[in-house]
């Protein structure tokens, strides 16, 4: 298939991931991106918007200044917002439905490719445009917390309708396969590379570690709390650290439910439940020495990706996809999930050897930036793939 055209359809909790994606693809291919917005996703992180539009339409990239603040990675005139009243099912969907029918078959793309959840907002596009398509897959196998029956039926009625397939890590890729039956030969692998929108932010904000105390070495979680991401484990493992090395700070970043034992936590622990603004989290990353990902469970991680975009060395649990972004001992440490004694000794190795953490920066610059790993390797791989799409 010789390739003109694409259709991206996406979603704001997945711009992190779409922005360098998309700059890279339009190097090769003519894209043009769909953002999908409801009043849910209108509060992702990236995009931020305070006073969101309750009516239906499509627009171009002004509004909501998305071509302000992501013109250098988006198709000019080619991107445009999907503005919903809800994200339910509703008579203003089918009409916007409609209305992106029409505007498909216009642009006549050679293949759709539906990074969001293929659900009954797009259900008929593929088939009234005759096309082929694709859907990227974040979570082939659901979370811990998100593994309910809900969810279990929603996956098999909506993929029922779909026979193309992207996972974003290799390790997953045969059970995604074998729980909802598909064909070996329709689904494909592709990757993550640094998502480096904020580590190009220029902001003047200084936010201490905590209450103006200065660590000699700092230490970050950040990113939606659940209970699959392991925090008990980790304030376990850091007690024990503290205990040796008094001088060092915890910052757990992000909004969500905290057990009484967490939200409870002092000393040395900074907890900012809270939605975390993009400066906010811009100044935290980069005040911190590493980060650590304590998951019970993952698929793979983009706050993992968002740390290796300012040179910052991980420390994950062997779940899921982990091991494949995460190289032990080059870009970071793996451990064994749970185990305390374990992650308060990786996070031991690196606050005693400072040459560690930087050689672990060098590397991350070296693979993820400029090397096989980066964005436009991945893109390379991902026009491949719509080569292959029947």
């Amino acid at each position: 298939m010789s390739l003109k055209k694409v259709i991206y359809f996406s979603n704001p909790f997945y711009l992190d991931y779409d922005l360098p994606l998309i700059k890279s693809l339009s190097k090769v291919v003519d894209v043009y991106y769909f953002l999908d917005i409801s009043p849910v996703s209108s509060k992702a992180t990236l995009l931020e918007i305070d006073n969101y539009d309750h009516k239906a339409s499509i627009t171009d990239d002004n509004k909501y200044n998305v071509s302000e603040l992501f013109g250098d990675y988006l198709p000019k005139g080619k991107t445009f917002l999907i503005n919903r009243m809800t994200n339910r099912p509703a008579i203003s969907n089918i009409i916007l439905q409609i209305r992106l029918a029409r505007m498909v078959k216009k642009i006549s793309p050679d293949i759709l490719h539906f990074n969001t959840d293929f659900n009954l907002n797009y259900l008929f596009i593929p088939f009234l445009c005759r096309l082929s398509f694709v859907c990227t897959v974040h979570d082939p196998l659901p979370h811990s917390d998100d593994d309910l029956l809900k969810e279990k039926l929603k996956r098999k009625v909506f993929f029922s309708f779909v026979k193309n397939f992207i996972v974003l890590n290799r390790e997953q890729r045969n059970d995604f396969i074998q729980r909802y039956k598909l064909r070996n030969k329709n689904v494909f692998i592709s990757s993550l590379s640094i998502y480096d929108y904020l580590s190009g932010r220029r902001t003047d904000e200084n936010l201490p570690l905590k209450d103006g105390s200065g660590y000699s070495s700092r230490i970050l979680f950040f990113g939606r709390i659940n209970r699959y991401k392991g925090i008990d484990h980790l304030l376990k493992a850091f007690g024990k650290i503290v205990a040796k090395y008094p001088n060092t700070g915890l910052v757990i970043a992000g909004k969500g439910e905290l057990n009484t034992s967490i939200s409870g936590s002092t000393g040395n622990v900074s907890i900012i439940n809270r939605f975390i603004s993009n400066n906010e989290l811009t100044v935290l990353i980069r005040e911190s020495d590493f980060v650590v990902c304590p998951y019970i469970d993952a698929t793979q991680s983009g706050v993992i990706m968002t740390a290796f975009a300012f040179k910052k060395p991980v420390i994950a649990t062997d779940v899921g996809g982990l091991k494949e972004f995460v190289d032990d001992g080059i870009t970071g440490l793996l451990v064994k999930p749970g185990d305390t004694d374990q992650l308060a000794e990786a996070m031991e190795k690196l606050i005693a050897n400072r040459n560690l953490l930087n050689h672990m920066a060098e590397n991350i610059n070296n693979i993820y930036h400029y090397g096989d790993r980066s964005w436009n390797s991945i893109a390379g791989n991902t026009i491949s793939i719509y080569g292959k799409i029947t």
